[in-house]
């Protein structure tokens, strides 16, 4: 098994979860939820949804108000792959200002690990205690702050992605360029 038996979820009453929007307005089990807890984990799950041709939804913090966590109707079956495992804060550098950490991260934990460094993550929102950050820059989050640091894309200096086939593209860097 590619992430352990207890972070596979097949019931629908513990499914219905990772396929319910935030407001509560729109919901569907996903078949099966999948909570990796590294990189090589997430992208065996993508190469095995590949192979069995499941469609695959990303599951952050789930507090998204466009519905996009819940599965449609379809002929393939749902994967829901939930990134609360991957919630390490991997490096700080307060030297070049940078910080490292997984798409399972809070915002709010990402912030709280640059402020232990004297330093400011400045993305700040509402849901920012259960928003994680994957999910934060997928949607190209702004918030509070914006006007002055720019919406999250303007925050990040690489990305480490698993690719839809289970490839890994890193493109982690500490410099900003061009």
């Amino acid at each position: 098994m590619i992430v352990g038996p207890g972070n596979v979820l097949t019931d629908p009453a513990d499914t219905l979860p990772y396929g319910t929007d935030w407001r509560g307005n729109s919901a569907a089990a996903p078949a099966v939820v999948a909570r990796p807890g590294s990189t090589a984990e997430a992208a065996a799950l993508l190469r095995e949804a590949a192979a069995q041709g499941m469609r695959v939804i990303p599951a952050g913090g789930r507090t998204g108000l466009a519905g996009g966590i819940v599965p449609i109707a379809g002929n393939a079956p749902v994967l829901t792959i939930s990134m609360e495992r991957m919630n390490r804060i991997r490096m700080v550098d307060p030297i070049d200002m940078s910080i490292a950490v997984e798409s399972g991260c809070t915002v709010e934990a990402v912030q709280n690990a640059a402020a232990e460094a004297d330093r400011l993550f400045p993305l700040s929102f509402g849901a920012q205690g259960s928003a994680m950050i994957g999910g934060a820059l997928s949607t190209n989050a702004g918030g509070i702050r914006a006007l002055r640091y720019g919406t999250a894309r303007d925050l990040v200096l690489g990305l480490e992605v698993v690719l839809p086939d289970g490839r890994v593209l890193d493109d982690m860097r500490r410099v900003r360029w061009g």
